[in-house]
């Protein structure tokens, strides 16, 4: 494995981002009888877009350029890196579709990948199926997320 392709690796860290996204869920339902769902998705999306620009400004290459480029390359491509985020986390760590939050409720973590646009549903599975059939691997994985960053294009 090229040397570079190793360092982009070191900005991979799937337990953080579980993690993250579990405790939010627990932290947010925990003795609350009902949640609004819709409410909760926008909070976890928050968490991951804010995540996406910590993980962006601390990544090689990115951090060296204008505030003004950052923003512009990160306006292009947050949403595509969140769909990929969640398409690596369901072929690579097994992401379900949702998740039982301790007030009973389920939170739809499929809604979650697809933005909140359910149309997109098939588009996601056609995709997420492609992937798995050429064995996309992690290595594929933060080369493609930093590909989506970089070339706004």
């Amino acid at each position: 494995m090229p040397p570079l392709i190793r360092d982009l690796l070191t900005s991979v860290d799937d337990k953080e981002w579980q993690n993250s996204l579990y405790s939010l869920l627990q932290n947010q339902t925990y003795n609350q009888c009902e949640v609004d769902l819709f409410e909760l998705l926008c909070k976890v999306l928050d968490q991951n877009l804010f995540a996406q620009v910590d993980w962006a400004r601390n990544s090689i290459f990115f951090k060296d350029l204008k505030v003004d480029d950052q923003m512009k390359l990160l306006q292009h491509s947050w949403s595509d890196m969140l769909v990929l985020d969640h398409i690596h986390h369901r072929v690579h760590n097994h992401l379900p579709d949702d998740a039982p939050l301790p007030n009973g409720q389920k939170f739809d973590l499929l809604a979650l990948a697809l933005l909140g646009i359910p149309s997109s549903l098939d588009r996601f599975n056609e995709i997420t199926m492609k992937l798995q059939e050429i064995k996309f691997d992690v290595a594929d994985y933060i080369c493609l997320k930093f590909l989506l960053l970089l070339n706004p294009g």
